[in-house]
């Protein structure tokens, strides 16, 4: 297996663990706060991290059609985190296998995307890095909610 790809895995898999305890103990209405209009809630960050990882890493790296509706992402809401966590899941687990396949040698390989060129590499690591973004964004919100009793 590529060896960038095995680090790959394992900082995802890191991150979804990161992401479970951060919101574990938010209450389910914070997971839809927004601290002011036109911030993105909880909920729409896990969302998004779960789509954004899947176009990526098994629509750009992997070739898979996984028809993402990006505006979406941005719209979505729910009152139950296991529903959520479970579509990061099912989304990373595919990641996995994705990454898994990849040879030794198809780091540099190269990807198009909008009429743009990417390598596999760049793909890898900006599918961690944006899911970093976000994480910290997560973190900051459930800060915000635990000062207010976890509620807003």
């Amino acid at each position: 297996m590529n060896r960038l790809a095995q680090d790959c895995i394992e900082t995802l898999k890191a991150q979804d663990e990161q992401i479970a305890a951060i919101i574990k103990d938010v209450e389910l209405q914070g997971l839809n706060w927004k601290p002011i209009p036109g911030i993105n809630s909880i909920y729409v960050l896990i969302s998004h991290i779960a789509g954004s990882r899947n176009f990526w890493i098994n629509q750009v790296i992997g070739g898979d059609d996984i028809h993402r509706d990006r505006d979406a992402e941005f719209k979505t809401w729910g009152q139950d985190r296991q529903p959520l966590l479970r579509k990061l899941q099912e989304v990373t687990t595919q990641c996995l296998m994705t990454l898994e396949r990849l040879a030794p040698d198809e780091s540099n390989s190269i990807r198009r995307v909008r009429d743009r060129e990417y390598s596999v590499r760049w793909c890898m690591l900006h599918a961690i890095e944006h899911s970093g973004y976000h994480i910290g964004q997560i973190k900051l919100l459930e800060r915000q909610l635990s000062q207010n009793g976890g509620k807003r």
